[in-house]
């Protein structure tokens, strides 16, 4: 067996694999991650070498998984939902957050909207930490 190191692979394939081993038709699959029929039957190309296995053969008008192909499926369907969720990040929460936030004011906005910032940050937040400290004007300028 060949030794394939993750940091040869282009990783921007992945969605076109998955694409490629769900639809199992180029072109539907070009369609769907808005690549040109070219452009993923390239893709296809430098998967198969990738992988050393052709993951889809042609069968008539239609291609087939190998079985290569269909256990690389099974690992895309796992990764890839997860891989969205990595990326998009948590939704934030308030309620749940223990961020620190810094905000500077000056004398005379502090006097007038640090009593309700406080307020409705320990409300809305209440593990949060707000530091605030005077508006410098020469410490902003950089």
């Amino acid at each position: 067996m060949r030794e394939v190191h993750l940091r040869d692979v282009d990783l921007n394939l992945l969605h076109a694999l998955h694409a490629l081993l769900e639809e199992r038709h180029v072109t539907r699959a070009a369609k769907r991650s808005f690549l040109s029929q070219p452009a993923m039957s390239r893709a296809l190309d430098r998967l198969r070498e990738t992988f050393g296995d052709p993951l889809l053969v042609r069968t008539g008008r239609v291609y087939e998984r190998t079985p290569r192909g269909e256990r690389v499926l099974r690992e895309l369907e796992s990764i890839m939902g997860r891989l969205g969720a990595m990326v998009q990040g948590e939704e934030f929460s308030p309620a749940r957050s223990q961020e620190r936030f810094r905000v500077a004011m000056t004398d005379h906005g502090s006097t007038i909207l640090l009593p309700t910032l406080l307020e409705r940050v320990r409300k809305a937040a209440p593990h949060a930490r707000l530091e605030v400290s005077a508006w410098r004007t020469q410490a902003y300028e950089d």
